[in-house]
């Protein structure tokens, strides 16, 4: 049996999820799109009071912070299938496209950033500024996805 350094081998997976590995063998076939309006007016609020104190702080932020904490909190959506196996990630990382500069015709570059389960907002708020400015100040472009990612521009 192939072992993965990444993610564990999940057990005792319910037939519904072993039929589906069957029906959508493939990833596009298991997307979903979903259009729903929600409200956000304590974010607001919330973000609002946080730039009194971190005027750097932003939704990006808290988006981010938000999904860290629902895949903590739900990790059935921290799983992938892999030659029919289904396994669960050992960590939680975020990614997100970043710009080298802010204009339109600036390098777009990948950014993965672990993150723990003790993150908590202003943690992964500050993990990013630092990701990023980290990637700005070297401008590496030319190295892993960023590499594969890089079209040059006309």
């Amino acid at each position: 049996m192939f072992k993965r350094k990444d993610a564990k081998k999940c057990k005792n997976i319910s037939g519904m999820s072993q039929i589906l590995i069957d029906i959508k063998p493939n990833r596009s076939l298991g997307e979903l799109y979903i259009n729903q309006k929600m409200d956000v007016t304590e974010l607001v609020k919330y973000v609002k009071d946080i730039k009194k104190v971190d005027d750097e702080f932003t939704y990006f932020h808290a988006f981010m912070a938000l999904f860290a904490k629902v895949i903590y909190h739900r990790p059935l959506l921290n799983r992938f299938v892999a030659n029919r196996h289904v396994y669960e990630h050992n960590d939680l990382s975020l990614s997100f496209v970043m710009k080298d500069s802010l204009n339109d015709k600036s390098t777009e570059l990948m950014v993965v950033m672990p993150i723990n389960n003790k993150d908590n907002i202003f943690t992964i708020s500050q993990k990013i500024r630092t990701k990023v400015d980290e990637i700005r100040a070297k401008k590496d472009e030319g190295t892993g996805a960023n590499k594969a990612i890089h079209v040059p521009s006309t």
